[in-house]
Formats: structure tokens, C-alpha cells, sequence
């Protein structure tokens, strides 16, 4: 008889996001047919090669693109699952629909070297405006840090980043309730920011902006709703994430 048994490794099968209704964006790197190296058409990314698109899962084709070969990120395998390294010089950019007053965006995500990240940003107020304002109608959904812009993990009149290195995932929330802005770290929540939703922004942006502001970090997911969440139905995305990458 051999004296060892064969050991079968099966991969980690992951569960379906739990709330659909509201979602407007949804990139999830761990699909492994999600990544193509074209802007259109294009075959599926091979591993360690750099990802022109990436295909939204929600149904409504806002695909995030990067048609700069230099400018996009790298399809790498942590464990057992894909994402997508943003190295500091890479981003992409996609369609949006005009935001309401209330926005949900949430994203998995594992930061490297000496960014922190923040989500749903805006300018900060030399000229008192609470407002986001972006060139071309553009939102960040995620970007490196940077003096000239409100960052979203507001604590009460000093507005830094909470979301700093870390070699473990985390869970970034960034809410939008119509009248005020805070941010959910690992499921803690930030004091919230005053302030209303005007514009209209037609385009989002992921892992920087269009100046210095590009972010180094590994993105795995992104989910965008049109509506601020119930404490309810953020937990048990909060839970679909901790789960998924394992966040404990």
C-alpha cells in the first residue's frame, strides 16, 4: 500500500455579491475572463501581463479601460485568487452615470509600498466649496493621497487618511447619504463630512487621478451603487468581502 494518499486541491469557490439591486459598477479581478489586453475585443490577460480592460460585471457594460500600454496595471496572482497591481504609474477610466445625491462605492482592496488610498475624493476648499470637481467631469473612486483635495476618511475639521499601508485586504466604504460623506475602514466608520453631491460626472477613475495622485496597491474588486446603503446591507457586503479575501 503507498503510505501517502493523494492530496486533491480544489480552488476556493467564491460566493455571488449578496446585494445586486443599485449596482452600477461592478470589477471584480478574481473572474479570471475579466481582463482583456485590448480596449475592445483582445484576448483574456495571461498572468503578469498588463490589462487594458476590465470588464464590468453589473450588466451595464462600463467597462474600465486604459488605452496607454505604459499607464496599465499588471494581472498578478496572490493566493489563490487574481488582481490587479497598480504600480504607481497606472489607472484606469470608464463611463459613469450621473450620480444622485446618495452613492455607495466599496471596494476590496491590499495596499503596497507608501500610498495610502482614499475613495469618492473632492477638491478641498481654498474657495470654500463643498463640492466634487474633477477635470471632465471625472470621479476617483480610488486615488493616492494629496494635499489639494478633501479626502473622504474625514475626522472632524483635520481631514487625513486612515486607510494607510497594509499587507493585509481591507474594506474601504465611501458613503454618500445626500447630505454628508463617511467612509467605513474594515467596517469602523469615519466621523461624517457635510457637504452636497452637485455636478454631473459622466466618467469615474480608478488607481489615480490626472496629475501625481496614482496610487500603488493591488486592487481586487470595486462595487459602485447608485444609492447610500442600509447599515444592513453594507455589513453583509462587509461579510462577502471578509469571506472572499479572507479579512479577519
Amino acid at each position: 500500500m503507498p503510505l501517502y494518499r493523494r492530496r486533491v486541491v480544489k480552488p476556493r469557490v467564491f460566493s455571488e455579491i449578496p446585494i445586486t439591486s443599485g449596482r452600477v459598477l461592478h470589477l471584480d479581478a478574481t473572474i479570471s475572463s475579466s481582463c482583456f489586453d485590448a480596449t475592445t475585443g483582445g484576448s483574456q490577460v495571461k498572468l503578469c501581463n498588463r490589462v487594458a480592460r476590465w470588464e464590468d460585471q453589473s450588466g451595464n457594460s462600463r467597462n474600465a479601460t486604459q488605452s496607454t500600454s505604459s499607464s496599465r496595471p499588471q494581472l498578478l496572482k496572490i493566493g489563490d485568487m487574481n488582481g490587479l497591481f497598480f504600480d504607481g504609474s497606472s489607472s484606469f477610466t470608464g463611463s459613469f452615470p450621473t450620480l444622485s445625491g446618495q452613492t455607495t462605492c466599496i471596494a476590496g482592496i491590499f495596499s503596497f509600498v507608501s500610498s495610502n488610498c482614499r475613495v469618492f475624493t473632492q477638491r478641498d476648499g481654498n474657495s470654500g466649496l463643498q463640492d466634487f470637481n474633477q477635470t471632465g467631469n471625472y470621479i476617483p473612486i480610488i486615488q493616492s493621497s494629496n494635499d489639494n483635495k478633501f479626502d473622504s476618511f474625514a475626522n472632524g475639521s483635520f481631514r487625513s487618511a486612515t486607510a494607510t499601508n497594509s499587507e493585509t485586504p481591507l474594506t474601504i466604504c465611501a458613503i454618500h447619504t445626500g447630505s454628508s460623506l463617511y467612509t467605513r475602514l474594515n467596517g469602523i466608520n469615519s466621523n461624517a463630512y457635510s457637504h452636497t453631491l452637485n455636478g454631473t460626472f459622466t466618467q469615474y477613475s480608478i488607481g489615480g487621478n490626472f496629475g501625481t495622485e496614482l496610487l500603488k496597491c493591488l486592487i481586487f474588486e470595486v462595487v459602485v451603487y447608485n444609492s447610500g446603503l442600509s447599515d444592513e446591507n453594507l455589513l453583509l457586503i462587509e461579510n462577502y468581502f471578509k469571506q472572499k479575501y479572507e479579512i479577519f
